[in-house]
Formats: C-alpha cells, structure tokens, sequence
C-alpha cells in the first residue's frame, strides 16, 4: 500500500511554509517528492514559494525569486501515512558574507513581505478576469433567453471599470518575451522589481528598499480600494438586476 509524503518546512513564526509532497498541490506551489522502498534524500535549496504571479503574465526582468531562508530555527514536519515527525533545523549563513544574522533576518522579513504584495495585486487581477467572466457570461445567457434589460449597459460598464484597473496593474499587451521592450511596465513590475532587488541583496536592506516599498503599499491601498468600490456598488447593481430576472449571480469573492 501506498501513503502519502509529506514534508513541511516552516520558520519559527510560521509565516513561510515550504512544501514537499507525493501529492503536491501545485496551486499551492507544492513541490513533488518521489520516494522509493529504502533510504531517501531530499534536497532544499532554502528558497520559500515564489509570489503567486498570474498565468500567462510575463515580466520585463522574469519572474521574482521565492524569499531565501535567513539563518535561525526551521521547524521539519514529516507525515508518512499516519505517521507524523517533526525535528528542529538549523540554518547558517555563509561565513564569508560580512551580513549579520539579524541583517539577514530583516531581509528575509521585507522579502515575505513584498512577495505577499505582489502575490495580492496578481489575485486582484485574477479576480478581475473572472468577475468580467462572469459578468459577460450572464448578460449572454440574459440574451438567448430574451430577457436581457439593463444588464448590456451595466455590463459593458463594469467591464470598461476593470478593464481600466487591470491596465494600471499590469501591461496586458505583454504576449510574448520580447514584448516588454515595446510596452512600459506596469505596477506589478514596480513590486516584481522590489522583490528582486530585496531577495538578491544577501545583505540588510537599503533605506530606499524599504521607502519604496512604503510607497508601493500605499499604491496598492488605493487600487484594491477602488476594486472594492467596482465590486460593492456597480457589481452589486448588476447582480440585483440580475436576480430580479431569475438570473445567477456574479461571484465577487476573492483574496486579496
């Protein structure tokens, strides 16, 4: 018989979680584990998930960089079938970095923190598509059933409203590799730069690293604030039309 594996690498606050499994989740950026009858070797590089970037998206400078482990205490859970262990980790910097524990540590807490904001502005988008998914797929089924209303025009409203918010938070004419060349970055950029630039320093970040991403955060603020609005009043308005004409809702929940 069979069990699942599972490996659960996790730091001392619990906020990075690096995961190994037989059956991984790969939304979750779980990673596979192979293992045969015997003795078995797992190899961590150190690198925690990467930021949740959207499908398809393509970035000027590649994709950021998962946060790298900064020295201190790891916590290593094993579960094999029902059968569960964990033992405590040690890691150690490189003693030739002149980088200190504690300027290592900071650096790995504004790298968490700047994958966090980026992986929040791409489940913005994500849930952008699919709102405008959504919203287009009921005025369709309004129209073969002749019984569209108002809902063309308060489709065609939403649309141009988050269509407007999707283009401030990434270049959506971006389709291949060479394409950032001809069209500027976008917001996204602004936080998949940051992250690099905090996660490839091995070293306490600058005080410019951390005003930037000040900045960035605020930035971010205002434009979730403005999907909020988008959501809770024309969608909402479209979702009444539509539930007065027997029609499915738009399913505005998402994370952000």
């Amino acid at each position: 018989m069979l069990f699942r594996s599972r490996i659960e690498i996790s730091d001392a606050g619990g906020k990075a979680k690096k995961i190994f499994s037989s059956k991984p989740d790969v939304s979750k950026q779980e990673s596979e584990i192979k293992a045969a009858k015997g003795y078995n070797r797992l190899t961590w590089d150190l690198e925690f998930p990467a930021p949740e970037i959207t499908p398809g998206s393509i970035m000027g400078y590649g994709w950021a960089p998962g946060p790298q482990a900064a020295p201190g205490k790891y916590n290593v859970n094993l579960s094999f079938g029902t059968t569960s262990v964990t033992k405590e980790l040690t890691v150690v910097k490189d003693p030739r970095w002149r980088a200190t524990d504690q300027d290592l540590q900071q650096q790995f807490e504004l790298s968490l923190k700047c994958r966090e904001e980026l992986s929040r502005i791409h489940r913005a988008i994500r849930q952008i598509r699919s709102v405008r998914t959504q919203v287009n797929a009921v005025v369709d089924r309004a129209e073969k059933a002749g019984k569209p209303g108002d809902l063309r025009q308060q489709a065609e409203k939403i649309s141009a409203s988050l269509t407007a918010l999707e283009n401030l938070l990434t270049q959506t004419k971006h389709k291949a590799g060479q394409d950032p060349i001809n069209y500027p970055p976008m917001f996204d950029e602004q936080w998949n730069w940051l992250c690099t630039l905090v996660e490839n320093q091995d070293a306490l970040p600058t005080a410019g690293c951390y005003d930037l991403f000040k900045d960035l955060s605020a930035q971010s603020d205002v434009h979730m604030s403005q999907l909020d609005k988008i959501l809770q009043t024309e969608v909402k308005a479209f979702n009444e039309t539509a539930s007065k004409l027997e029609l499915p809702d738009v399913v505005t929940q998402g994370e952000k």
